[in-house]
């Protein structure tokens, strides 16, 4: 997100969006090469996925009303929780 904002001159609320846009292809093309070599169970991965799109929308929805410095703390919190939840 720094490249978004330093780099490419993009206000913070924009590169949050924009940053968690671009998760969205790269997560269906992972979904997909996963699927076609049977590592995913469907029944898990459609109930994360509704769950995903829930969460989704109300984060949309709660993006315009949230200060930039709480942005900021929530989205790097994210950041380290599922960094910690990889490492463990």
């Amino acid at each position: 997100m720094l490249a978004l904002e330093r780099g490419l001159k993009i206000e913070d609320k924009r590169a949050h969006a924009t940053a968690l846009a671009i998760m969205l292809p790269l997560s269906i093309v992972s979904g997909i090469v996963y699927l076609r070599s049977a590592e995913i169970e469907l029944m898990p991965l459609i109930l994360i996925t509704c769950g995903g799109i829930v969460g989704g929308l109300i984060g949309a929805m709660w993006l315009g009303k949230i200060s930039v410095p709480w942005l900021n703390r929530i989205f790097g919190a994210v950041m380290v929780f599922a960094a910690v939840r990889m490492i463990f």
